[in-house]
């Protein structure tokens, strides 16, 4: 049975083809003295668009349940990251 959820309008299949072309996962590595291996690891998912694209940028975020941060960057690009 094929599922017909629609989150914000966007239907999983386009996030999934969206996501192959625009998105990109990021593994920042922090040295921590307090942890067990001395670092630490921050794994994000980001979405990089320019400032036009506001509106699909809320969108995404409320397909993924409205978590996630919108940051507006200096050169009129904006960052979703989960």
């Amino acid at each position: 049975m094929k599922s017909k959820q629609n989150y914000g309008n966007l239907k999983s299949m386009w996030i999934t083809g969206f996501v192959d072309g625009e998105a990109s996962f990021h593994v920042v590595v922090y040295r921590r003295n307090s942890s067990k291996t001395g670092y630490s690891f921050v794994p994000t998912f980001r979405i990089e668009l320019k400032d036009t694209d506001l509106s699909l940028l809320c969108r995404i975020q409320s397909f993924f349940g409205g978590i996630g941060i919108i940051y507006f960057l200096k050169t009129k690009v904006m960052l979703f990251i989960l």
